[in-house]
């Protein structure tokens, strides 16, 4: 983790070192800050767990908040760190768990992925399986939240007509409403807008 102390000067200091043990291999993605300078993400999988949320407080304390397991439909190895509601709830993206398998995408690692929420209290609970096909696949790049409380996100996989990765689409962009309706907002098609 890496904090700039000041613009001017571009002096940077690394208020914490993960050592790959039982907090992860490895801070990924980015950071989502707190207004009291608590820096909250996510950690890559390894030997130990399959990724971890974890908070560094202003003074350079690393708290793990919730270490994935590989248990059947929950979530497991986040990418894209977390956002957080007003409530203090963090949500975040992971490439495993969900009830859904799609051997499309990766016939080693089958899982669509989820959307996980995790409370104050440490409860942890898969709000959203991605389910292949049309609904997508494979979440990446982390989620955006706005005042309402809707999670905005991507999947590199979709089942929409296209010429990306063979029949597993070509990514989509989608909203996630508190109440877990899930609407696609838009499917590439791999030609000019990408994938």
């Amino acid at each position: 983790v890496l904090a700039v102390t000041s613009a001017e000067a571009r002096e940077f200091r690394s208020p914490y070192q993960f050592p790959g043990g039982a907090d992860g291999n490895a801070s990924v993605d980015r950071p989502w800050i707190y207004s009291a300078g608590n820096l909250y993400g996510v950690t890559t999988s390894n030997n130990d767990v399959l990724g971890t949320v974890f908070v560094v407080s202003a003074g350079g304390t690393e708290t793990v908040l919730h270490a994935f397991q590989y248990l059947a439909q929950q979530a497991s190895i986040p990418v894209g760190g977390v956002v957080m509601d007003t409530q203090g709830n963090l949500y975040g993206e992971a490439v495993n768990g969900g009830a859904y398998l799609c051997p499309e995408i990766d016939i080693l690692n089958p899982d669509c992925g989820s959307i996980y929420k995790l409370a104050p209290d440490g409860t942890m609970t898969t709000i959203y399986s991605f389910q292949g096909g049309e609904d997508g696949g494979g979440p990446s790049g982390g989620l955006l939240i706005d005042n309402a409380g809707n999670l905005y996100g991507t999947t590199k996989y979709d089942g929409a007509p296209g010429a990306c990765a063979g029949s597993a689409g070509c990514g989509s962009v989608f909203k996630l409403a508190p109440d877990g309706t899930k609407t696609m907002l838009y499917n590439f098609t791999g030609g000019s807008d990408g994938a």
